[in-house]
């Protein structure tokens, strides 16, 4: 992982203030997906101009912990 390197999220827009973000693993190809609502977080890494590696860092963390985990067929492992 690198400043400035999203290439792992996706992002969507739901509604105001709301955005969903997805992180794909490198490895194993598995993904979590959560919905953010800190503004601040997208900020700083999708509307930034350049993000700092440890925004993205937290970004990372904070869609593991609140989103939901799937394999990479779409499967979902914390059930």
């Amino acid at each position: 992982m690198r400043a400035n390197d999203l290439s792992q999220f996706t992002f969507k827009f739901v509604y105001s203030g709301h955005y969903k973000v997805t992180y794909f693993t490198p490895n194993r190809g598995d993904y979590y997906s959560a919905l953010i609502t800190d503004m601040e977080l997208i900020d700083n890494t999708k509307n930034a101009e350049w993000a700092k590696l440890s925004d993205i860092k937290h970004l990372r963390s904070v869609v593991i912990r609140l989103g939901t985990h799937y394999n990479k067929y779409g499967k979902r492992l914390d059930c």
